[in-house]
Order: C-alpha cells, then sequence, then structure tokens
C-alpha cells in the first residue's frame, strides 16, 4: 500500500524534527559539565529554532495562507521519505535519550544533523521554485556547519 504525504505535511515533519533538535540541544547543554561544550549546544538549539522559523515561514508562503499545496506526494516509489517519516531526526523525546559521554551526546548530534541533511535534501528536490530551493539549501548548509562545529568539538 502506497502512503501519500503532501508537501505541507513534509514541512510539519521538517519543523517537527528542528523543534526536536532544539529541544535535544537545550537538554544537551544542562546535561554536560564542560563550559565550551555548554555554548556550543546552547547555540545550536538557537540555531535550530531560527531554521524552524525559517521552515514555517516557507511552509506558510507555499501554502497560501492554508490551502494544500499543489499535488500530493506518492511515498510508493521513495523508500527513504517513507522511512524517514517513520523515524523521523530527533523523534525521541531528547530528555529521555541517556548518554553516558559528552563524547556520545556529540556522536549522536552528529548522526542525526546528517540525517537532517538527507531529509532537506530531498525535501529540496520536490520544490519547484528555485528561491524555495535556495532557502531549502541555505538550511543544507546550516545544518553542514552544525556538523563541523560538532565534529570540530570531537577533537
Amino acid at each position: 500500500m502506497s502512503e501519500t504525504f503532501s508537501i505541507e505535511e513534509i514541512f510539519r515533519l521538517a519543523i517537527e524534527i528542528e523543534r526536536n533538535g532544539a529541544r535535544f540541544y537545550r537538554n544537551a547543554a544542562e546535561t554536560v559539565d564542560n563550559s565550551e561544550l555548554k555554548m556550543k549546544f546552547n547555540e545550536l538549539a538557537q540555531m535550530e529554532k531560527a531554521h524552524e522559523e525559517k521552515l514555517t515561514v516557507l511552509k506558510n508562503k507555499l501554502s497560501g495562507k492554508g490551502k494544500p499545496l499543489a499535488g500530493d506526494i506518492s511515498l510508493h516509489d521513495d523508500n527513504f521519505i517513507r522511512a524517514f517519516a517513520r523515524t523521523a531526526v530527533f523523534n525521541s523525546p531528547p530528555e529521555k535519550q541517556s548518554f553516558d559521554s559528552d563524547s556520545k551526546i556529540i556522536s549522536f548530534a552528529m548522526e542525526k544533523e546528517q540525517e537532517s541533511i538527507t531529509y532537506y535534501e530531498a525535501l529540496k528536490e520536490l520544490l519547484d521554485g528555485a528561491q524555495d530551493k535556495k532557502i531549502i539549501q541555505l538550511l543544507i548548509d546550516e545544518e553542514k556547519e552544525h556538523l563541523a562545529l560538532l565534529s570540530s568539538l570531537q577533537q
């Protein structure tokens, strides 16, 4: 059986990913003792909140004040998006995540940032407008910066 999602639903999922990412980073900042790491996690939480706001603006723009976005996407042939819709980046409540080291928190965050990048790359392919694709590309670039920042913290 094929699953069908509207572009609006896919944006809703992306917004939820960013909201959960911000919550994860705020909770991570409260968990760690290292002051530099605490500061970086708080910065990442703010960045994820900004992403949520950008996605909300784009979703509202594309939805034309509550109208469904043009076309539904059949996910029958797109295994990645279908699987992703079921598992979602940062889908577990962050407060339930338990890590026994700062390194494991960073590794988990890196994995989730990479999943976000992959999701946004797929989302970008679903959009028609060059400006809309540019906004998603900016988010991808920012997520890559998050990944680089996290990588530098592991060293």
